[in-house]
């Protein structure tokens, strides 16, 4: 499994629990709107800092290949 894949999951694994939290079907426990936008804000946040690390980690490796 490459690290793009890995990212992936977390990224979909972030996706689910963001829906989980939204979706009060799922999730019934929380009932404070604003709790439930700061989970939702933080979980997009992480998703941003994910993204990033792999289109970095892709760049780097990208980068080693061209000078080889």
């Amino acid at each position: 499994m490459s690290s793009c894949e890995v990212f992936d999951s977390y990224i979909n694994t972030i996706d689910v629990i963001e829906d989980s939290v939204i979706d009060d079907t799922k999730f019934p426990i929380v009932k404070d709107n604003k709790l439930k936008q700061i989970f939702r804000v933080m979980l997009e946040f992480l998703k941003v800092i994910i993204n990033y690390l792999k289109y970095y980690i892709n760049a780097t490796k990208e980068s080693k290949t061209r000078y080889e």
